[in-house]
């Protein structure tokens, strides 16, 4: 986190205003995102991105100085190897 960030607790998360997904900065970001997810995942399902995440919470529950992008890296790695271990049976 940046020095010049504010910490936000619980209470804090009711005040804030909701996102303005119209705002062109959003669009931008969201853009960006789905860019960088495409590029680094490809063409994923809804339902494989949710057992990547399932797998890299158990990893980092496993093992707690684990990176929460390394887990995700991790358990890519290892969907990909099952996919393609199937793929050749």
């Amino acid at each position: 986190m940046l020095d010049d960030e504010p910490v936000l607790m619980a209470e804090d998360l009711i005040d804030l205003p909701e996102a303005d997904y119209n705002d062109p900065l959003i669009q931008q970001m969201i853009k960006e995102d789905e860019e960088s997810s495409l590029k680094r995942f490809g063409k994923i399902t809804s339902e494989e991105l949710e057992e990547l995440y399932r797998r890299a919470d158990k990893l980092q529950e496993e093992s707690r100085g684990l990176k929460r992008r390394e887990a995700v890296d991790v358990a890519w790695s290892r969907m990909k190897s099952e996919k393609l271990a199937k793929s050749k049976v």
